[in-house]
């Protein structure tokens, strides 16, 4: 499950649009659903527009030598969720890798524990490999004094500067890896990697967790189930859209209703109103 397609204020504005563009608002929901999103927002669509081939859109972003997987790249920058956004790279974290963040965290607030380490955070991913690697970790509880964690932060406060640097490094590699997300193969050899540390007090190296991990870097485990809605912003911006609109009216839209972020990112890639005008009646949305 995705985006609520039969979602009653959704539903009556897909019908009267495109084709294409309901199947876009699938794909944005899938995209949304694999950035441990709350909602689809429209940088969810926009980024999934510029990774659909049959799509318009897409076809202008070639036309005026816009790179797609660059704007799409982008635009999942701009996109709510879980994930790590780079100046080169841009990728959620997969299934078990989100899992175990959230557990380590869990973990060093019920510890009383000043920082989520790099030792505890290893061991929580390492318990997800298949098969797994065994760490036994030291939390060091602070009581309830200054900086002690807390439940109610952002998941990231309170990670040690080990643990940061790993989540930048494991993003590096898997995005040059060509990976869809962040795994907690790549977590666990990042981590040996960035705290010096480490790799005595848990016995083993980087390399050595490569060379184990060699070839299962991927986590193919899918995200939980979930029923998403779109983003009121969205549900607006659908609703402007003159009958029959596809993907070139959504950008123009987007141009000029998407916000600030959104519009300098079209406008540095000239994906402008006045090239989508230009583009009508040349190419058209493909019938899903």
């Amino acid at each position: 499950m995705t985006l609520d397609l039969d979602h009653p204020p959704l539903a009556p504005l897909l019908d009267r649009l495109h084709p294409r563009l309901r199947s876009l608002c699938a794909a944005a929901g899938k995209r949304a659903l694999a950035m441990h999103s709350d909602e689809v927002t429209l940088a969810h669509l926009l980024e999934a527009c510029m990774r659909d081939e049959e799509c318009a859109a897409h076809a202008l972003a070639e036309h005026v030598f816009a790179d797609p997987e660059t704007v799409a790249m982008e635009l999942a920058a701009l996109c709510p969720g879980l994930l790590v956004v780079g100046a080169r790279a841009v990728l959620p974290f997969s299934t078990r890798a989100a899992q175990a963040l959230h557990a380590a965290r869990a973990r060093a607030v019920d510890a009383g524990a000043h920082q989520v380490g790099a030792e505890l955070l290893l061991a929580e991913l390492g318990a997800r490999l298949d098969p797994p690697l065994d760490f036994q970790p030291t939390v060091s509880p602070t009581g309830d004094g200054p900086g002690t964690l807390s439940a109610r932060d952002p998941l990231f406060r309170g990670f040690s500067s080990a643990s940061k640097q790993a989540l930048v490094l494991a993003n590096r590699e898997a995005f040059a890896a060509g990976e869809p997300s962040i795994s907690p193969a790549r977590l666990v050899t990042a981590l040996l990697t960035c705290d010096p540390e480490l790799p005595p007090r848990v016995g083993l190296r980087a390399a050595q967790a490569r060379a184990r991990l060699a070839g299962a870097t991927i986590d193919p485990t899918p995200p939980p189930a979930r029923i998403l809605e779109p983003s009121p912003q969205l549900e607006t911006l659908l609703a402007q859209l003159p009958a029959g609109g596809g993907s070139l009216d959504l950008f123009e839209e987007a141009h000029a209703r998407g916000g600030a972020p959104i519009q300098a990112l079209l406008e540095r890639h000239k994906l402008t109103p006045a090239r989508i005008e230009r583009a009508r009646g040349g190419t058209e949305d493909a019938l899903p």
